[in-house]
């Protein structure tokens, strides 16, 4: 005669180990997650100063802003690319300036790569891509009531659109991260300056900072735009 089986479940040994290994995993997960965005800051902030200094270089060889040069077309004679010459008013417009900017840098061999000066915002193009869909690009204009100061943006392009500092790029915790890195780890003072995006999801605008000193929390979600004042 058979013995019937009789099923003894887990022994609490048993579901104690597979408690702990699942936290372990669980664990890792988010470390992991955690990981790529403080790589991803980093890399942003290595881009700006690096750029920053590529602008800093051009200045002293040509005297002029990469975007806003009145003799671009003279200077670069050998592209392959639409070169458009600036106003030479200082700044780097947003009106085909920003756009051409970097590729002034490039001709000019301040940094790598090439850039096309024209065209909807992609990255490795027309603007420095940081991954994730996050690009650099040039501006000028009035922020927090200053006067007009030049600045990059850190941003996503929106689809289909040569605006390259529209959507967000980064949750407010990442932003309050490079901030602090960078600059004073307040979102409206100093070089690098927090906004709120223009993204809308489920009809709920973005909320980085409303405009105020404090970062707000986000949960992860990507709701600021960045813009380093890097010369006034």
């Amino acid at each position: 005669m058979k013995r019937p089986y009789k099923n003894q479940g887990f022994t609490l040994v048993e579901l104690s180990v597979s408690v702990t290994v699942i936290a372990f995993i669980v664990a890792g997960v988010v470390e992991g997650g955690q990981l790529v965005k403080d790589a991803q800051v980093r890399q942003i902030a290595a881009n700006l100063k690096q750029l920053q200094a590529s602008v800093d270089q051009f200045q002293v060889e040509y005297k002029e802003l990469p975007g806003d040069m009145v003799d671009a077309q003279a200077q670069f004679t050998n592209s392959s690319f639409t070169i458009n010459n600036g106003n030479g008013d200082g700044y780097i417009q947003n009106d085909g300036e920003d756009e051409q900017a970097l590729l002034h840098l490039s001709l000019a061999q301040v940094v790598p790569g090439t850039y096309s000066g024209t065209g909807n915002a992609v990255p490795g193009v027309n603007v420095v891509g940081i991954g994730s869909g996050t690009v650099i690009g040039f501006g000028s204009g009035v922020l927090y009531g200053s006067p007009i100061v030049n600045w990059m943006s850190v941003a996503r392009p929106t689809a289909n659109s040569t605006v390259f500092y529209q959507n967000s790029a980064l949750s407010s915790d990442d932003a309050y991260s490079l901030d602090t890195k960078i600059d004073d780890g307040i979102a409206n003072t100093g070089r690098l300056l927090a906004f709120n995006g223009t993204d809308t999801v489920g009809g709920v605008n973005d909320v980085c900072n409303n405009g105020g000193a404090s970062y707000l929390p986000s949960n992860s979600k990507l709701t600021c735009i960045l813009r380093y004042i890097w010369q006034k």
